[in-house]
């Protein structure tokens, strides 16, 4: 069942950044409009608000993604000398840890969400746009990084029992990373030789 689920969550990931390249790219394009309408004295009110809503609603829907992917910047100037199998046991925590933090704000965004709902408010703004919209992001992007985080850490545990029980691994063989066998294309973004990886 696992399995199943991880890869309807890689699915959802991919398609939400793909929504979140597509939205960069639209950013892009009506920010050179907007330059090209001010050079000419008729600057426009809609295109700075809606490329802010975009580019949130990008980086919000995105970062799951780019957790799946291990393109999220991290530090291993101290755990890189721990025992593999500490390291493991790290990550799962880690991965835990935010799994937790994403949970609080996924709940606070779908109440707030709701109540946007209920109330149909919109933005103090010329464009009036219905609060619901651009509150949807930042819902959606927190339950995926929520269900990552849960994957990283459920795919890593089961990696540790794997090398347990082979005995394959000694405690301090530096020379294989979680990254390379097999947690890291599997959802498991905590791994440390991500292209994002900061060492």
């Amino acid at each position: 069942m696992f399995p199943v689920l991880k890869r309807a969550l890689a699915l959802c990931n991919l398609v939400c950044g793909l929504a979140s390249g597509f939205c960069i790219l639209l950013v892009g394009l009506i920010l050179f409009v907007e330059v090209v309408l001010r050079y000419a004295g008729h600057p426009t009110q809609w295109i700075p608000e809606t490329s802010v809503y975009l580019f949130c609603g990008a980086m919000l829907c995105g970062a799951a993604y780019t957790l799946q992917q291990g393109s999220h910047v991290r530090v291993e100037l101290l755990i890189m000398h721990l025992p593999l199998r500490v390291r493991i046991w790290l990550d799962v925590a880690t991965a835990l840890g935010g799994a937790a933090f994403c949970a609080l704000v996924t709940v606070h965004a779908w109440e707030h969400l709701a109540d946007v709902l209920l109330t149909g408010e919109t933005t103090p703004t010329a464009m009036r746009v219905p609060l619901w919209i651009t509150d949807l992001p930042l819902f959606v992007g927190f339950v995926l990084l929520t269900l990552q985080f849960l994957a990283i850490a459920l795919t890593l545990a089961a990696q540790s029992r794997v090398f347990h029980a082979s005995g394959a691994k000694s405690a301090t063989d530096t020379s294989v990373t979680p990254g390379t066998s097999g947690a890291n294309g599997a959802g498991g973004g905590m791994t440390g030789t991500s292209g994002g990886s900061a060492a």
